[in-house]
Protein backbone atom coordinates (compact mmCIF):
# COMPACT_ATOMS: atom_id res chain seq x y z
CA UNK A 1 0.00 0.00 0.00
CA UNK A 2 1.01 3.17 -1.10
CA UNK A 3 1.77 6.10 1.83
CA UNK A 4 -0.42 8.26 0.67
CA UNK A 5 -3.52 5.58 0.71
CA UNK A 6 -1.69 4.40 4.12
CA UNK A 7 -1.70 8.19 5.82
CA UNK A 8 -5.85 8.46 4.66
CA UNK A 9 -6.37 5.12 6.46
CA UNK A 10 -4.96 6.04 9.58
CA UNK A 11 -6.85 9.40 9.46
CA UNK A 12 -9.62 7.94 9.03
CA UNK A 13 -9.74 5.78 11.56
CA UNK A 14 -8.56 8.67 14.01
CA UNK A 15 -11.14 10.30 13.28
CA UNK A 16 -13.51 7.17 13.61
CA UNK A 17 -11.50 6.83 17.58
CA UNK A 18 -13.41 9.59 18.26
CA UNK A 19 -17.19 8.54 17.24
CA UNK A 20 -16.89 5.46 19.36
CA UNK A 21 -16.00 7.76 22.08
CA UNK A 22 -19.24 9.42 21.52
CA UNK A 23 -21.36 6.60 22.31
CA UNK A 24 -18.99 5.42 25.37
CA UNK A 25 -19.72 8.91 26.69
CA UNK A 26 -22.96 9.05 25.53
CA UNK A 27 -26.14 7.31 27.83
CA UNK A 28 -28.30 4.82 25.79
CA UNK A 29 -31.30 7.56 25.89
CA UNK A 30 -28.90 10.09 25.10
CA UNK A 31 -28.35 8.26 21.67
CA UNK A 32 -31.47 7.50 20.72
CA UNK A 33 -33.17 11.07 21.27
CA UNK A 34 -34.92 12.74 18.81
CA UNK A 35 -32.48 15.76 17.06
CA UNK A 36 -33.72 18.07 14.69
CA UNK A 37 -33.01 16.52 11.03
CA UNK A 38 -34.97 14.48 8.86
CA UNK A 39 -34.61 10.82 8.62
CA UNK A 40 -31.33 10.80 10.53
CA UNK A 41 -32.95 11.94 13.80
CA UNK A 42 -31.08 10.50 16.39
CA UNK A 43 -27.08 9.71 16.67
CA UNK A 44 -28.14 5.79 16.91
CA UNK A 45 -29.39 6.42 13.67
CA UNK A 46 -26.56 8.47 12.36
CA UNK A 47 -24.01 5.91 13.51
CA UNK A 48 -25.56 3.26 11.80
CA UNK A 49 -25.43 5.30 8.35
CA UNK A 50 -21.84 6.02 8.88
CA UNK A 51 -20.99 2.38 9.12
CA UNK A 52 -23.78 1.60 6.15
CA UNK A 53 -21.75 4.11 4.13
CA UNK A 54 -18.50 3.16 5.32
CA UNK A 55 -18.71 -0.56 3.60
CA UNK A 56 -19.90 0.93 0.38
CA UNK A 57 -16.86 3.66 0.01
CA UNK A 58 -15.08 0.41 0.69
CA UNK A 59 -16.68 -2.14 -1.53
CA UNK A 60 -16.37 0.50 -4.14
CA UNK A 61 -12.36 0.40 -3.65
CA UNK A 62 -12.61 -3.47 -5.13
CA UNK A 63 -15.14 -3.41 -6.98
CA UNK A 64 -14.04 -0.42 -8.87
CA UNK A 65 -17.29 1.33 -8.58
CA UNK A 66 -19.31 3.49 -6.11
CA UNK A 67 -22.65 2.07 -5.19
CA UNK A 68 -24.76 3.06 -2.82
CA UNK A 69 -27.67 0.81 -2.99
CA UNK A 70 -26.54 -1.40 -0.25
CA UNK A 71 -27.21 1.68 2.18
CA UNK A 72 -30.88 2.24 3.30
CA UNK A 73 -32.85 5.22 2.50
CA UNK A 74 -32.51 7.62 5.61
CA UNK A 75 -36.09 7.25 6.55
CA UNK A 76 -35.57 3.38 7.38
CA UNK A 77 -33.39 3.28 10.11
CA UNK A 78 -34.34 2.90 13.38
CA UNK A 79 -32.82 3.54 16.39
CA UNK A 80 -30.90 1.40 18.38
CA UNK A 81 -30.77 1.88 22.60
CA UNK A 82 -28.10 -0.84 23.13
CA UNK A 83 -24.12 0.86 22.96
CA UNK A 84 -22.96 -2.74 22.45
CA UNK A 85 -24.66 -2.72 19.11
CA UNK A 86 -23.71 0.34 17.94
CA UNK A 87 -20.26 0.03 18.54
CA UNK A 88 -20.78 -3.82 16.87
CA UNK A 89 -22.01 -1.86 13.72
CA UNK A 90 -18.95 0.35 13.56
CA UNK A 91 -16.70 -2.62 14.30
CA UNK A 92 -18.20 -4.84 12.07
CA UNK A 93 -17.78 -1.92 9.11
CA UNK A 94 -14.11 -1.40 10.52
CA UNK A 95 -13.16 -5.06 10.67
CA UNK A 96 -14.38 -5.20 6.47
CA UNK A 97 -12.18 -2.34 5.98
CA UNK A 98 -9.03 -3.70 7.63
CA UNK A 99 -9.31 -6.90 5.78
CA UNK A 100 -9.64 -5.29 2.30
CA UNK A 101 -6.96 -2.85 3.05
CA UNK A 102 -4.55 -5.31 4.48
CA UNK A 103 -5.67 -7.58 1.47
CA UNK A 104 -3.64 -5.02 -1.20
CA UNK A 105 -6.69 -6.06 -4.16
CA UNK A 106 -7.81 -2.37 -4.54
CA UNK A 107 -8.65 -0.09 -7.46
CA UNK A 108 -6.33 2.81 -7.76
CA UNK A 109 -9.20 4.45 -9.53
CA UNK A 110 -13.36 4.28 -8.62
CA UNK A 111 -16.03 5.65 -10.79
CA UNK A 112 -18.48 8.44 -9.43
CA UNK A 113 -21.13 8.05 -11.95
CA UNK A 114 -19.64 8.24 -14.63
CA UNK A 115 -16.57 10.26 -13.56
CA UNK A 116 -13.63 8.37 -12.73
CA UNK A 117 -11.50 9.39 -9.47
CA UNK A 118 -8.39 8.56 -7.53
CA UNK A 119 -8.62 6.22 -4.67
CA UNK A 120 -6.73 9.31 -2.39
CA UNK A 121 -9.94 11.22 -3.36
CA UNK A 122 -12.41 8.84 -2.64
CA UNK A 123 -10.63 7.93 0.72
CA UNK A 124 -10.93 11.66 1.81
CA UNK A 125 -14.64 11.63 0.81
CA UNK A 126 -14.88 8.76 3.39
CA UNK A 127 -13.50 10.37 5.66
CA UNK A 128 -15.39 13.88 4.77
CA UNK A 129 -19.01 11.96 5.68
CA UNK A 130 -17.40 10.94 9.34
CA UNK A 131 -17.09 14.14 9.90
CA UNK A 132 -19.77 15.68 7.87
CA UNK A 133 -21.74 13.40 10.66
CA UNK A 134 -19.74 14.72 13.62
CA UNK A 135 -20.18 17.75 12.51
CA UNK A 136 -24.08 17.47 12.65
CA UNK A 137 -23.75 15.18 15.99
CA UNK A 138 -22.08 18.18 17.65
CA UNK A 139 -24.73 20.62 16.59
CA UNK A 140 -27.41 18.26 17.74
CA UNK A 141 -25.54 17.81 21.42
CA UNK A 142 -25.47 21.80 22.01
CA UNK A 143 -29.19 22.10 20.92
CA UNK A 144 -30.09 18.91 23.41
CA UNK A 145 -28.50 20.40 25.95
CA UNK A 146 -25.80 17.69 26.35
CA UNK A 147 -22.37 17.83 26.82
CA UNK A 148 -20.25 17.69 24.20
CA UNK A 149 -17.44 14.68 25.01
CA UNK A 150 -14.39 15.53 26.13
CA UNK A 151 -12.37 13.90 23.20
CA UNK A 152 -14.52 15.57 20.84
CA UNK A 153 -13.88 18.83 22.71
CA UNK A 154 -9.99 18.26 22.71
CA UNK A 155 -10.24 17.15 18.92
CA UNK A 156 -12.45 19.89 17.72
CA UNK A 157 -11.40 22.71 20.20
CA UNK A 158 -14.96 22.71 21.15
CA UNK A 159 -17.01 24.33 24.06
CA UNK A 160 -18.83 21.83 26.22
CA UNK A 161 -21.44 23.49 26.75
CA UNK A 162 -23.41 25.41 24.57
CA UNK A 163 -26.22 28.18 26.15
CA UNK A 164 -28.47 28.85 23.21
Amino acid sequence: MNKYIEELCNTFFENRKITYSLIEQLTEDQLVEKMKRPGLDSISKQIQEMADVQIAFVKAITSGAIDFSTVSDIFDYTSINSKEKLVECLRSADKFTEIVFQSGQFKESIEWYGKQINICSHLNSLICHEVFHQGQIVMALYWMGIEIPETWCHMWALPSTCKH
